[in-house]
């Protein structure tokens, strides 16, 4: 077998009840680091997931 992807756990997004529109979001976060992956990106998304979790 040979692993092909990442597996994401969503329990704790269900547990802060996000909806389609914030995983929507955190795919979109997800792609923009892996596309450019530099301290710059990195700590933009940081900021805000931050945002979005309080």
């Amino acid at each position: 077998m040979k692993a092909s992807g990442i597996r994401i756990g969503t329990p704790a997004c269900t547990t802060r009840e996000m909806k389609e529109d914030e995983m929507k979001q955190i795919a979109h976060w997800i792609a923009q680091v892996l596309k450019d992956p530099t301290d710059e990106t990195i700590e933009l998304v940081k900021n805000e997931v931050i945002e979005l979790c309080q």
